[in-house]
């Protein structure tokens, strides 16, 4: 499996779970929870701490560090990649994605004059939405044009 980008760590991970380990679906998401309860406190400490420190920057760097690390470390993953190592690996992703999911809105704010920040925000949350599914609809068909087969465990 190929993890090139963070978006493909997300929407490959439960593909992983159940054709490589041969989970349902509910054993994937449960397998894949860190993830998501990693997501949050790392959007919450993200936040505060601009909110404290007055810059952005490091956190952006951080959080892409930590994403390049967790990609990195996902693509070692394999069809006989022990349980705990599965469930353990996401968590590095979620904060990785939480810190750059709050941090990325400052860079955008922080020339426009006050009275812009709703036309910026709003604009911003169509790019991020429209981003997301066009790469969604791109996999779906790029799978049922080509009849995706996965080979756990094989460089493609």
């Amino acid at each position: 499996m190929r993890l090139t980008d963070p978006k493909n760590s997300v929407d490959y991970l439960p593909i992983y779970g159940q054709a490589c380990k041969g989970h349902s679906p509910i054993k994937t998401g449960v397998d894949f929870l860190g993830l998501s309860l990693a997501l949050g406190p790392a959007v919450v400490f993200s936040g505060v701490s601009i909110g404290i420190t007055k810059v952005y920057r490091p956190q952006i760097f951080i959080g892409w560090a930590v994403l390049t690390v967790a990609v990195g470390v996902l693509s070692t993953l394999k069809a006989d990649t022990p349980i705990p190592e599965v469930v353990g690996l996401p968590i590095l992703l979620g904060v990785g994605i939480g810190m750059l999911q709050s941090a990325t809105y400052f860079p955008v704010l922080a020339p426009l004059p006050v009275s812009e920040n709703a036309h910026a925000l709003a604009f911003f949350a169509f790019c991020r939405s429209f981003a997301g599914v066009s790469f969604l609809s791109r996999i779906r068909i790029q799978a049922s044009l080509t009849n995706m087969n996965i080979r756990c465990g094989e460089s493609q």
